[in-house]
């Protein structure tokens, strides 16, 4: 797993020219998108969603995660379909179902059903073998940034992904020593993981690695949502739950007011709180910084805790019992 997290930004960049080699030319016209996968996959969607919603808001678009999808799903639907093994059951279901209402598919796998289905009859974008899939988890995402600035909907992204390998070969050996002090105090406890809406693949993310590479129990939510919610089980402190946040490093005023009142809430009830900055300027950079440091601190307190960050035997077998 260190190999793969070592490797996240040439997996990025692999992905993206992997993309760009898509031929889109017969694709149909479409009118809305449906993003469908499940975990990591999801997890890239829901990023490749929100840049979709800053940049182009007049595409309706929803992430599934789920056997079927929406009722409006049609024959004027793009449906972006991702699952590493190609053998997602809800993925492959949903597949199915969008497909009989008429949908055009771009499928994003290294093989399985996803991949047999697509080849030949949908536009198919495959990913290399032989990698975790958290850990597959960047060539989705290079792959969706180099499609969808092919059709339109989004910009300069070569250049953001050069920027961000850069900065990465730089300050990651300062992002594995704040992390591994983060992860000395997290280990053994509970973090619920908060961040800012337009940041929702990183917490959604940091939640996922630590619950798969560092198996423990976590909690994510944003703000301002948590404040309307959350914010009431707070009259007592706990001896079990840390607070983790998420932060850009580009806030508006009320986001800004919000953290600094939720900080003082918490300090006054005794929960430890700490702070993970995402420093880059342009949004896709500052999700990327969260989603990287995500995966240190996960391997950090994997090795804190003394568990292998490797494999899924409870998940497989949970697929193989289904499957029966």
């Amino acid at each position: 797993m260190k190999q793969h997290i070592e490797n996240f930004a040439q997996y990025l960049q692999e992905g993206y020219q992997i993309g760009q080699s898509i031929d889109i030319s017969n694709l149909k016209h479409y009118e809305n998108i449906v993003f469908v996968g499940m975990g990591w996959s999801a997890m890239a969607l829901d990023l490749i969603k929100t840049l979709l919603d800053e940049s182009d808001s007049s595409l309706p678009s929803q992430v599934i995660r789920e056997y079927t999808v929406p009722a409006w799903v049609n024959e004027k639907t793009l449906m972006i379909t991702a699952s590493y093994s190609g053998n997602t059951e809800e993925t492959v279901s949903a597949m199915h179902h969008g497909l009989a209402k008429g949908a055009t598919m771009i499928a994003l796998t290294s093989g399985g059903e996803l991949k047999k289905i697509a080849d030949g009859n949908h536009i198919l974008a495959t990913m290399p073998t032989g990698i975790e899939p958290r850990a597959a988890m960047p060539y989705s995402l290079g792959i969706q940034l180099a499609l969808f600035e092919k059709l339109g909907h989004i910009s300069d992204i070569a250049p953001a992904l050069t920027r961000f390998a850069s900065r990465t070969e730089t300050n990651t050996d300062r992002i594995i020593s704040e992390t591994e002090t983060i992860a000395q105090k997290i280990a053994h406890r509970m973090p619920f993981i908060y961040s800012v809406t337009n940041h929702t693949a990183v917490a959604t993310r940091t939640e996922q690695q630590l619950q798969e590479n560092s198996r423990m129990l976590c909690h994510s939510h944003l703000i301002p949502e948590h404040n309307h919610n959350e914010l009431l089980g707070r009259q007592e402190g706990s001896d079990i739950v840390d607070v983790l946040r998420m932060i850009p490093a580009t806030l508006t005023d009320k986001q800004s007011l919000r953290i600094t009142l939720t900080r003082q809430v918490l300090d006054e009830r005794n929960i430890p709180q700490y702070t993970i900055h995402m420093e880059w300027e342009t949004l896709l950079e500052s999700i990327l910084s969260g989603i990287y440091q995500a995966d240190w601190l996960s391997y950090a307190t994997a090795m804190v805790r003394g568990v292998d960050p490797s494999g899924m035997e409870l998940i497989e077998w949970l697929k193989g019992e289904l499957k029966k």
